[in-house]
């Protein structure tokens, strides 16, 4: 039995298609969730940027 779900994520005001476990759904709608909110706090702080750059600094800062 194939128990994975097909959801989609909103990533920076682009959704995103994904299938997922079930156990693992949970977990990656909080990751997209954390991801908004740190590119909102750079949106809110750099205002001649584009989002992707707001996509990159947020993605060193959670590798980092």
């Amino acid at each position: 039995m194939d128990d994975k779900l097909s959801i989609r994520v909103n990533v920076a005001d682009r959704y995103y298609p994904l299938k997922v476990e079930s156990e693992n759904e949970e977990r990656i709608r909080k990751a997209a969730r954390l991801i908004n909110e740190k590119v909102l706090q750079y949106k809110q702080r750099y205002v001649d940027k584009d989002t992707q750059d707001f996509l990159a600094m947020a993605a060193l800062q959670y590798v980092i």
